[in-house]
């Protein structure tokens, strides 16, 4: 992890055995979340730790391509690339793509809907 600015680094990642694929700040900017594609979560700074998928022993389908975090900053969303969605936290499950029954790979990004 480098920073650059104002940034803060909290710290790193290393060694993991699934590539690294997101990085959320927390809202206040105190802390940050780093996901790997096997759904693993890193936290740092004041960023909360709510699970992650190894934790459960899930292994996703697809990979995770991202977290977003709830507006109260007390849970998250990982996003998989098929459109898989895994809440942990205060962070309610509300459907997925797969669960529609729709059929991607190739989902990139995912951004929070709450102000």
């Amino acid at each position: 992890m480098y920073s650059f600015g104002t940034a803060t680094n909290f710290g790193s990642v290393t060694g993991t055995s699934s590539p690294v694929c997101a990085i959320e700040s927390t809202p206040d900017g105190g802390g940050y979340w780093i996901v790997a594609q096997n759904g693993a979560v890193y936290t740092f700074g004041d960023a909360g730790a709510f699970g992650n998928l190894p934790a459960l022993g899930v292994s996703p389908a697809h990979p995770i391509i991202g977290l977003v975090p709830t507006s109260d900053d007390s849970g998250y969303w990982l996003i998989g690339s098929d459109g898989g969605i895994f809440a942990f936290g205060d962070a309610p499950f509300v459907g997925s793509l797969p669960g529609l029954g729709v059929s991607v790979t190739d989902i990139v990004g995912a951004v929070p809907t709450h102000p």
